[in-house]
């Protein structure tokens, strides 16, 4: 190989690495991973309803960067408990399946911090849903648990809201930030009220913040 050609491929190889440190990799659960807002909905292995909750509506998709595409969810058949949605993400054993660019506006004021999960530190999580302005349970309410940790925090889905007074919808919504050690994050979520549409559905995003 030429020295021209050397310094060149050295010099590609540098561009490269620095571009992809510039990368914000994050973890999605999507409830509807079939990418169709289609009403037929193909739940995320990392998505369960808790409670008794054992099924909810289809609605349309969120837009928030890093969706797919796929439908929506919201209320759900809960009786003796609240309805229920489940989100799960375990760091240690779960690649990043998500990329950003570092500082992407991610909503509200939020923005990818350039860091890669898989390891303890600081996490955010965020939730997404469609715009709405018909949620009649209530507000809803967000528990994030992971092993010596909890978090909670309760949001308007119909917002406006937020930093900047927007309507939530369609935008990733940081709903909490989580010191992260070992083992899985269980993000559940629950209305005030059960009611037809006591809350509402897209995703989930967990993103290291600091190490």
């Amino acid at each position: 190989m030429s020295a021209m050609r050397k310094q060149l491929t050295v010099a590609l190889f540098v561009a490269i690495s620095m571009w992809s440190s510039t990368l914000l990799a994050a973890y999605l659960v999507e409830v509807d991973t079939d990418g169709l807002d289609n009403g037929t909905l193909l739940f995320s292995p990392d998505f369960a309803f808790g409670g008794d909750t054992t099924t909810a509506s289809q609605s349309i998709l969120s837009g928030a960067i890093g969706m797919t595409g796929g439908d929506s969810i919201f209320g759900g058949n809960g009786n003796a408990f609240p309805d229920t949605y489940v989100y799960t993400h375990s760091p240690d054993s779960q690649a990043d399946n998500l990329i950003f660019w570092g500082g992407e506006a991610l909503g509200d004021r939020n923005y990818a911090s350039g860091a890669t999960g898989g390891g303890a530190g600081t996490y955010a999580v965020y939730a997404t849903w469609p715009g709405t302005d018909n949620v009649d349970g209530g507000l809803t309410h967000y528990q994030i648990e992971t092993a010596g940790n909890s978090v909670s925090s309760s949001v308007d889905q119909n917002g406006p809201g937020g930093q900047d007074g927007v309507i939530f919808g369609n935008i990733w919504v940081k709903i909490g930030e989580i010191e992260y050690t070992s083992g899985p994050i269980t993000v559940t979520q629950t209305p005030t009220s059960n009611t037809y549409i006591s809350m509402r559905a897209a995703g989930v995003l967990f993103e290291l913040m600091s190490e």
